[in-house]
């Protein structure tokens, strides 16, 4: 049996039509739940310091302080253990290929694309790991059929 919609194009929404009782008995409210992320293991490219590499994180979207919005350089929930291989944010630059940005940077700098967790790096030291701290969104789903929560 499917389900019988309307749809309204001005308000893109849809409406169940009054016949359709199965559709009529589930809800499906959606909350977001804030993650932290805590001790996360990065390994850097073996090499002197001013190495540069990419790695990325093992979780995308990557929240600021409050885990209100997407993170930026000014406002992040971002933080290295240690700190002591990569030492300096600076900002990602979307319209750059990687090539461009690594080359700009100096020893020690970091750059994150909060979006996809992606990080390009210029290392400060020998260092090949460090640990890192952020947040993260995760989204929850709750079906409830008829009073029972699935």
């Amino acid at each position: 049996m499917g389900i019988n919609t309307l749809y309204d194009k001005k308000n893109a929404n849809y409406s169940v039509l009054a016949s359709d009782k199965t559709a009529q008995r589930v809800r499906t409210p959606t909350s977001y739940t804030k993650i932290s992320i805590t001790a996360e293991a990065i390994s850097f490219s073996a090499g002197a310091a001013g190495t540069t590499g990419i790695v990325t994180l093992a979780n995308t979207a990557v929240y600021d302080s409050t885990a209100g919005k997407l993170g930026s350089v000014g406002d992040t929930s971002f933080a290295w253990v240690t700190g002591t291989v990569l030492t300096t944010e600076v900002a990602y630059d979307q319209y750059l290929t990687d090539t461009a940005q690594l080359a700009a940077m100096a020893n020690g700098e970091y750059a994150i694309d909060y979006d996809t967790g992606i990080i390009r790096y210029c290392k400060a030291t020998t260092g090949t790991s460090d640990t890192c701290n952020y947040t993260i969104k995760a989204q929850r789903n709750d079906v409830n059929l008829e009073g029972v929560d699935v």
